[in-house]
């Protein structure tokens, strides 16, 4: 048997032994060692991992209180136990544990470094939140109390609640001995309450400079903060001088604080305007912004002097690149999506910290926190990963972008580029309605590779570029990421649907055949968290797909693609409840009340190896969650209240004749008798059956209509395979060909 030693509740900052307790296990066994952190109810693995019998690990701060799993594997990367260790780390000592010197990146370290190179400090300190720690930098070693004179340089902060503090932006300047080509040891000391921590006392820092010709001797040495660019050393009066940041919008309002984040979009352009207490004899003020891990995504913007205004402005736009979009969290129960992780960037000015803000506060930074559009619930899905097998390699990518290859992602580059570049409504609405028609003509052209479900994650791609384009930012309820109704996101999104699922068709040019509509539905039950499968196709989606503009026999088919969204179909947009008509009455009904068509059949999924045509359709609801985990209240009727409970189908029978495999499910029951699921059940493939018979029915139209439940080609968790898509398409084509026969 196979157990784990160590301490399951170790105190931060101290080291802890971790190995196994084996009788069974060979003394050259290779022992493998991972980490995971519990986050959000799942084991996620940290970027740790070590080899051999016995392992030490050390938990910082950030660490208290959460929950880790401690496994180890074989060198082939097989779990050496089914159950690991669970380590919780519990409060340490309070102490600084780590004074540490890094470059601009926070991430090398040298032996050396050079005058006028950027250096950071990272002080790492246990249970000691809150408390203000002072960085100063000698050109000698002190002793226990610190020297009667002036440090080179000195910093204060305070260590945060993660017990991890940065000093940044330090320059180092020593004229004496940079320009003769010296090296020269100087040394880092902390203290609290004036009181030097003599664990990291004296930590050492080696300057080396460089030979010049005619060296300047005589000047003192100073460490001051300057741009990368200039190695002058300023003036006292010039390096005291505070400056208040303001940021505007292009119509010079100021830019409100929302609740976490500045009322800037990704994407919109906006001022930066800097103040200065004092004329300080510039035009020119180079600007810097960096992303929370120290990345500059801004570097050495040109903020001119505006005599009108006596500030410094320069306008900036943040790149949608610079989101976080993996920090977005859909809250079950809440119907809304959240990102607590949103990237704060810094902006300093020629990397000095006397800055405040527009309230006159000082700060040692400028925070400014930008925002976007959040995908909803069924947008969301799309980030998922999925792990595919190629050449017995494993690869793993997010499922929308898995599926948006080639020829689509080549649509969806070309659209983004083109969107990014228009201001103007109308045009945005011309180039909406082309690309979505575009998608919908690249989905059915190529019918060897049937496919719906590139269809279905390219389009909302899109959808939340279109989304996230500053035109928008006041269209859309950001708090519940919903579109607004009746404004022009709104009904630009309605165009990309029509055009992108083919709602506007038409028979027009068909005048001697028979006509047929025929829909089918999206994938739907994607969601891993659900235990649901994320490469889930709908088989009526691939037959809608095959038969657009087919031809069987003497009758010509056109198809349209239906979402499975309680919203589309009732027009309400609350999430638990609704009633109503909805897409299903704004575009099938012309072709019923002016017999645009000889027959319309609605077709969905079925179970495996089932094809059926059901014999009615019900008028309520069994209230499943559609693709946006919206739900409807159960036993309420999907239309009206006074609606009639059933509607038969009036499909001929030779749907069920002849070569067909199909068969007529349930018989009819008397009008006006209460049923909660019918043939075709309680969910949206019967909703839309009734429908569409109400329709008929309404206008004592003679067209037939019903339903066809087609046999659903994917296991649990499998993927579309090509000859189960041939057989249906082949099933299917049969079933048609002999009902068409009595249209």
């Amino acid at each position: 048997m196979i157990t784990y030693k160590g301490n399951t509740t170790p105190k931060v900052g101290d080291d802890e032994w971790y190995e196994l307790s084996s009788t069974t296990l060979p003394e050259d066994t290779e022992i493998h060692w991972r980490l995971f952190r519990e986050v959000d109810g799942e084991w996620i693995k940290v970027d740790f991992e070590d080899i051999g019998r016995k392992i030490r690990l050390e938990f910082s701060q950030k660490a208290l209180g959460e929950r880790f799993l401690l496994h180890a594997y074989t060198a082939k990367g097989n779990r050496l136990t089914s159950e690991g260790l669970e380590i919780i780390p519990s409060k340490g000592e309070a102490k600084i544990t780590d004074l540490l010197i890094r470059d601009s990146s926070k991430k090398a370290t040298k032996e050396t470094y050079g005058f006028g190179e950027q250096i950071t400090v990272c002080v790492k300190a246990i249970d000691m939140q809150g408390k203000e720690v002072t960085l100063q930098i000698w050109d000698k070693k002190v002793g226990t109390e610190a020297p009667k004179e002036v440090p080179l340089w000195e910093g204060k902060g305070k260590i945060p609640l993660k017990g991890v503090l940065w000093f940044e932006n330090i320059t180092l300047m020593d004229v004496t001995a940079m320009f003769l080509g010296k090296e020269k040891n100087y040394y880092l000391t902390l203290s609290i309450d004036g009181k030097i921590i003599d664990a990291k006392k004296n930590t050492p820092l080696k300057l080396k400079g460089f030979q010049v010709n005619k060296p300047s001797l005589g000047i003192s040495p100073v460490l001051v903060g300057t741009p990368d660019r200039d190695f002058s050393l300023k003036s006292e009066e010039e390096r005291e001088t505070e400056f208040t940041i303001e940021l505007l919008d292009l119509k010079n309002n100021p830019i409100a604080k929302l609740e976490d984040t500045d009322d800037i979009y990704y994407q919109e352009e906006f001022k930066i305007t800097v103040k200065p207490d004092r004329k300080i004899g510039k035009k020119v003020l180079f600007l810097n912004i960096k992303d929370s891990e120290g990345e500059r995504i801004a570097n050495n913007l040109e903020a001119k002097w505006e005599e009108k205004t006596e500030r410094f402005e320069c306008k900036y736009t943040f790149p949608l690149s610079a989101y976080n979009e993996e920090g977005e969290k859909y809250v079950y129960g809440k119907y809304k999506t959240v990102n607590n992780k949103l990237k704060e960037f810094e902006l300093d000015i020629e990397n000095t910290l006397k800055i405040k803000n527009a309230n006159r506060k000082k700060e040692n930074k400028y925070v400014i926190i930008p925002f976007t559009y959040k995908r909803n619930y069924e947008e969301l899905l799309g980030l998922y990963s999925v792990k595919r097998k190629i050449n017995n390699q494993e690869l793993e990518d997010k499922c929308e972008n898995h599926f948006i290859k080639g020829n689509y992602k080549t649509l969806v580059d070309g659209f983004t580029k083109e969107l990014n570049k228009k201001q103007d409504i109308v045009d945005i609405k011309k180039l909406v309605a082309e690309k979505a028609s575009e998608l919908w003509q690249l989905a059915v052209k190529n019918k060897n590779t049937l496919d719906d479900r590139p269809l279905y994650w390219t389009r909302i791609q899109m959808q939340v570029i279109l989304k996230r384009h500053p035109v928008f930012k006041n269209d859309i309820n950001h708090n519940e990421s919903t579109v607004k109704m009746g404004n022009d996101l709104e009904k630009i999104i309605r165009i990309f649907e029509e055009n992108s699922r083919n709602y506007n068709l038409d028979f027009s040019e068909v005048s001697t055949k028979k006509k047929v509509l025929i829909t089918g539905f999206d994938p739907f039950q994607l969601d891993p968290k659900n235990d649901q499968n994320i490469l889930q196709s709908n088989p009526s989606g691939v037959a809608a797909l095959f038969f657009n503009q087919e031809e069987i026999s003497d009758t010509f088919i056109q198809t349209m693609m239906i979402p499975v969204r309680y919203t589309d179909f009732d027009g309400t947009q609350n999430p638990k409840k609704g009633q109503g008509e909805g897409i299903i009455e704004k575009y099938i009904k012309p072709f019923i009340e002016s017999k645009k068509a000889d027959a319309i059949i609605t077709v969905s999924q079925a179970g495996e190896g089932d094809y059926h045509i059901d014999t009615f359709a019900i008028a309520r609801r069994g209230g499943f969650a559609d693709n946006m985990n919206y739900t409807r209240k159960k036993k309420s009727k999907s239309v009206s209240d006074d609606s009639p409970e059933t509607i038969p189908t009036t499909l001929p029978e030779s749907f069920t004749k002849g070569k067909s495999r199909a068969i007529y499910w349930n018989e009819y029951y008397k009008k006006g008798k209460r049923f909660y699921s019918g043939p075709g059940g309680d969910y949206l493939s019967n909703e839309i059956f009734y429908r569409v018979a109400k329709l008929r029915e309404n206008f004592k139209s003679d067209i037939k209509t019903g339903h066809f439940h087609i046999a659903m080609i994917q296991k649990y968790r499998e993927d579309l395979i090509p000859t189960k898509i041939e057989e249906l398409i082949r099933i299917v084509t049969n079933t048609l060909e002999e009902g068409f026969k009595e249209i």
